[in-house]
């Protein structure tokens, strides 16, 4: 019901344009997205006009989130560091995204960063997007940790040739029972799933 995505990826991997898409496709329930960059000088930082989208600047206070409706987007674009060290925004992964039926895009270019909340953020979300960037190893790392390596590494191999390729990975207990974790399309009519013996069509 509650989608809680965590995207990472170098600099120019296609984390925001992977994040457009996604909203673009209404895989889940949303009414409002809420749009959180760094930069105080910039009104509006990305080419989402096509979607019901506000800006600002630093991270949400308590106010901000509760004051949001239900189903609302909150979209945290490169401040992992700032949200790692942030008692309000663990809880609001935690705790507050379920109750207030908050979804939360988060995105980083570092997945195994350093901070007070890192790992509580991390295990909170349900959803993991990997970006096929230069630092494969880190990607590696991401699937000894979830047990995934054989799925991960086939998926790798697959999208070689794709000029924006992601690694889709659904953490949630359905997915991980039915074994369809591992997505390497989930845009398209068909989508690709790699599972244990290889690459299928959904």
């Amino acid at each position: 019901d509650i989608w809680r995505i965590f995207i990472s990826g170098s600099s120019s991997a296609g984390k925001t344009y992977f994040a457009k898409q996604l909203l673009q496709a209404k895989l889940f329930k949303y009414d409002r997205i809420y749009y959180f960059h760094p930069d105080i000088q910039e009104d509006f930082p990305v080419d989402w006009s096509d979607l019901n989208v506000i800006c600002q600047a630093g991270l949400p206070t308590q106010d901000d989130v509760l004051e949001m409706p239900s189903y609302s987007v909150i979209v945290l674009d490169d401040l992992y560091t700032e949200v790692c060290r942030e008692k309000l925004m663990s809880y609001l992964f935690r705790v507050l995204s379920s109750k207030r039926k908050l979804h939360i895009i988060i995105m980083t270019q570092r997945y195994f960063s350093n901070g007070i909340y890192t790992l509580n953020i991390r295990n909170s979300c349900n959803i993991h997007v990997l970006m096929r960037n230069a630092d494969e190893l880190s990607n590696m790392r991401v699937a000894r940790t979830m047990n995934l390596k054989d799925e991960i590494k086939t998926a790798i191999d697959q999208t070689q040739s794709d000029l924006f390729p992601y690694i889709f990975i659904n953490r949630t207990n359905q997915a991980r029972v039915n074994g369809t974790q591992v997505y390497i399309d989930i845009f398209s009519k068909y989508r690709k799933v790699i599972m244990k013996t290889g690459l299928w069509y959904l």
